[in-house]
C-alpha cells in the first residue's frame, strides 16, 4: 500500500495497492520526486534494507520500528491502508521513531555470521539426534563425540536394527557435510574479518570474559554503531534482556524478559554468560542471583551485565580489565593493564562447539 501527500498543499497524490516489485514502486515514486524534496517512509520488516537501497537515490529514507507504529495506529485489528496512514501522519508531525538498517555491507556480513551461527545449530540437532539412537540401546554417547572418529569406529562395531543402522549412515553423512559446509564459512569469515569487522569494537568485545572472538564478531555486528545507545541499559534493552514492566501510579509489576530486539545477540551474550566462572566478579553476581531466582534469571542477569559492562567500554575505548568485588578473594592474578596487554594480530581459528566425554558401549540390544 503507498500513500504520497503534498505537505505544502494537502494533497494527496498517490493512495493505492502495490504489489511487492521493484518497478512497479519506481515508476509510482519516481514522478513524485519532480515536486520536490521528498521522505519515503515504511515499516520495518525483514527485507526493509533491500527497499531502503532501492529508494535511497530518490530522497531520504526513514525505516520505523513496527512496534511504535502499532502503539500510534487507530484500531486494534492490522491493516496495511491503516497502517500507511499512521505512518503518513507521523511523518506529517515529524515524529519517526526509526529502525536501525545499516549499510548493504554491514546486512551482508551480519548474514554470513548469522548462517554460520545456523550450521553449528544444524549439526547440534543431528548430533542429539544421534545421541538418541545410542540411547535406545542403553549406550552413554556425548552427543560431542557421536561423529568423532572413535565413535564412528564404535557405530560400525556395534549391531544395530536395520531401521537404526540406516538413520546412523545418514546421519553421520549429513554431519560430515554440514562440518564441511562450517569450515567453508569460518574461512570466508576469517578472510573478511580485516575489511568488514570494526576491529576496535571487536578488541574491545573480545577482552570481556566468555566472548571469544567469534562471539565478539558477532556481537560487534548485531550491535551496529553502538553510539547509538544514548545509556547503557539501552543495549541490554536492544537485546531484549530487560524485564518487561506493567507500572500504574504506584504499582510496579515486571514479567519475564522482552525478547525484543537481536535474538542473535541475546544468544551470544547468554552463551557468554554461562562461563561465568571465568571472573569473580560476574561469578559473585550469578551466585547471588542464582540463590534467589535459580540458574536460568542468573545467567540473564549475567548477560545483561556483560552488555552494560561493554557500553562503557566502548564508550571510554578501553579494555576490559577484571576487578575482584568486596568479600570475594582473588583466585587469579589480576590482568595486565590494558596499554601492556598484546593485541592478537591475527584471529585465532572458531572453536567449535565440542565438549569431551567418556563414551560407554551398548548393553545387548
Amino acid at each position: 500500500m503507498v500513500q504520497a501527500l503534498n505537505d505544502a498543499t494537502g494533497e494527496l497524490l498517490v493512495d493505492e495497492p502495490l504489489p511487492s516489485e521493484r518497478q512497479a514502486l519506481l515508476d509510482v515514486l519516481t514522478p513524485l520526486g519532480e515536486l520536490g524534496p521528498m521522505r519515503i517512509v515504511m515499516e520495518s520488516c525483514g527485507f526493509a534494507g533491500y527497499w531502503a537501497d532501492v529508494c535511497d537515490p530518490l530522497g531520504e529514507v526513514a525505516v520505523l520500528h513496527s512496534k511504535y507504529v502499532a502503539a500510534q495506529r487507530r484500531g486494534k485489528r492490522k491493516f496495511d491502508r491503516r497502517d500507511t496512514e499512521t505512518m503518513l501522519r507521523m511523518s506529517t508531525h515529524d515524529d519517526l521513531p526509526r529502525s536501525y538498517v545499516g549499510t548493504t555491507a554491514e546486512r551482508d556480513w551480519k548474514d554470513l555470521l548469522r548462517y554460520r551461527v545456523g550450521l553449528v545449530r544444524i549439526g547440534t540437532r543431528l548430533r542429539v539426534r544421534l545421541r538418541n539412537v545410542a540411547q535406545r540401546y542403553g549406550a552413554r554417547l556425548p552427543s560431542s563425540d557421536v561423529d568423532s572418529a572413535k565413535g564412528r569406529r564404535l557405530w560400525a562395531e556395534w549391531e544395530l536394527r536395520p531401521t537404526h543402522r540406516l538413520l546412523v549412515d545418514q546421519l553421520l553423512t549429513v554431519l560430515a557435510a554440514v562440518d564441511e559446509r562450517v569450515d567453508a564459512v569460518e574461512t570466508e569469515i576469517q578472510a573478511r574479518a580485516a575489511s568488514l569487522a570494526p576491529a576496535r569494537t571487536v578488541e574491545i568485545l573480545d577482552s570481556l570474559p566468555g566472548l571469544g572472538w567469534f562471539g565478539s564478531l558477532l556481537a560487534a555486528a548485531e550491535i551496529g554503531d553502538w553510539k547509538r545507545f544514548p545509556r547503557a541499559q539501552s543495549l541490554p534493552c536492544y537485546a531484549g534482556l530487560v524485564p518487561s514492566e506493567e507500572s500504574s501510579g504506584g504499582r510496579v509489576v515486571r514479567g519475564r524478559i522482552t525478547k525484543e530486539g537481536s535474538s542473535y545477540l541475546r544468544w551470544i551474550m547468554v552463551q557468554a554468560a554461562m562461563k561465568a566462572e571465568t571472573s569473580p566478579r560476574l561469578e559473585a553476581l550469578y551466585a547471588r542471583v542464582a540463590q534467589r531466582r535459580g540458574a536460568m534469571k542468573a545467567r540473564v542477569a549475567v548477560a545483561r551485565e556483560l552488555l552494560e559492562i561493554a557500553w562503557h567500554l566502548l564508550h571510554k575505548d578501553v579494555l576490559y580489565e577484571e576487578r575482584t568485588p568486596r568479600g570475594v578473594e582473588s583466585v587469579n592474578p589480576p590482568a595486565a593493564p590494558a596499554t601492556a596487554r598484546a593485541v592478537r594480530s591475527t584471529p585465532e581459528p572458531i572453536p567449535k562447539p565440542r565438549r569431551s566425554g567418556q563414551i560407554e558401549g551398548p548393553q545387548t540390544p
